[in-house]
């Protein structure tokens, strides 16, 4: 039952097609902090190096680290960012994740990866996704880009997945 509870999950999500709002949210945070940094150099030059930077400092000196508090900023968030996936595709790598929990918890349970029996019971129980998604070959590749490029999402989902393998909740609580 719960591997199936998480197969519907990775379908409803990929059927979604990265409309998910608190990705697209996510986003619009990401191009704020992005042109924080990129005000944060033109402050920067313009007004604390600038022309007039000699005769600004009474009126600027309690914000003389603000240009490096914004790139701060924007390189943390950043990163924090990016930790989901390129920009366009934190959506896809959501989905995967659920995937990739699904698929640690048949080789917890078997000791070893069964894709293709997971693609068929993705094609069995779901009507959304094209053959190919559901495929082993596809599964197998969506888990090592996973582990490969986010690897604390695959960290994520193993550890959930050895909860559940264990008797608990794949979620947290």
């Amino acid at each position: 039952m719960s591997l199936v509870l998480l197969l519907k999950i990775y379908e409803a999500t990929m059927q979604e097609g990265g409309s998910d709002p608190y990705f697209e949210q996510m986003e619009k945070v990401a191009k704020v902090a992005t042109e924080a940094a990129a005000f944060g150099v033109r402050l920067e030059s313009e007004v604390f190096q600038g022309p007039f930077a000699d005769f600004l400092p009474p009126y600027t000196s309690k914000y003389r680290e603000l240009p490096k508090k914004l790139l701060a900023f924007s390189v943390v968030y950043g990163f924090y960012v990016r930790s989901f996936g390129k920009t366009g595709h934190k959506a896809k790598i959501h989905a995967d994740y659920w995937l990739v929990m699904a698929s640690e918890f048949v080789r917890l349970k078997t000791n070893q990866y069964c894709d293709g029996q997971m693609g068929e019971l993705l094609y069995a129980i779901g009507d959304h996704l094209d053959s190919e998604a559901k495929s082993d070959e596809a599964i197998r590749k969506k888990r090592l880009f996973l582990k490969k490029h986010y690897q604390w999402q695959y960290n994520e989902a193993l550890k959930s997945a050895k909860r559940a393998f264990d008797g608990g909740s794949f979620i947290e609580e």
